[in-house]
């Protein structure tokens, strides 16, 4: 027997098996009745991410070494206990390693139905220059917790994260070469520095 609805949906049916002899000789010998209990049901996972954040998160520009902290609230609007990952992978090999870059509080957890939604925090933090800009490289899992040991995972949502970290720049003016003499003695005149910072932040 198989049971699959593309939406929601209780059945319960009545099965009647009747036993016979081959032959039909003795007719029929007994009825048994089957009760058939099934269910579909949807998993429902909302994630609410920072006003104006489109779908996905913007740590902006920061000064190498710098952190950013973003969130999202996620709420489970199904019938049933879900579960939920977060991992961080790209393909671009210019990318590697991103997972250490990332500390994702929690990283998983289970979400009960009509509970308060879940605060998840995301921290970046990175002592090189890095640019990412709207690429899906965070991505949430969306488990079934019940359906095998483990869990299986039913879905998994592409986010996108777009975040540069760079080093502040400066320059020295003029450029041409001055000397410096100790404390005290004489110093030519005229030797005036200008400090100037070069940076995008």
């Amino acid at each position: 027997m198989h049971f699959r609805s593309m939406k929601a949906a209780n059945l319960k049916k009545a099965l009647s098996l009747e036993i016979s002899d081959v032959d039909g000789i003795l007719g029929l010998v007994q009825t048994e009745n089957i009760q058939i209990l099934a269910e579909a049901y949807d998993v429902a996972l909302d994630i609410s991410f920072p006003k104006g954040a489109d779908g996905g998160l913007d740590f902006g520009t920061i000064k190498v070494s710098d952190e950013a902290k973003l969130s999202v609230n996620l709420k489970n609007k199904g019938k049933y206990e879900i579960a939920f990952k977060f991992i961080v992978m790209s393909t671009d090999p210019s990318l590697a390693d991103l997972s250490s870059l990332f500390t994702i509080t929690p990283q998983k957890g289970f979400l009960n139905p009509n509970e308060r939604p879940t605060a998840v925090q995301f921290l970046f933090r990175h002592n090189k220059e890095v640019s990412v800009s709207e690429q899906q490289i965070l991505y949430c899992q969306v488990i079934e917790p019940n359906i095998a040991e483990g869990g299986e995972t039913i879905a998994c949502i592409p986010i996108k994260v777009s975040v540069q970290s760079l080093f502040a720049k400066y320059s020295i003016l003029p450029l041409n070469r001055h000397q410096l003499w100790p404390p005290g003695l004489w110093q030519p005149q005229g030797a005036n520095f200008h400090h100037r910072e070069q940076r995008s932040l």
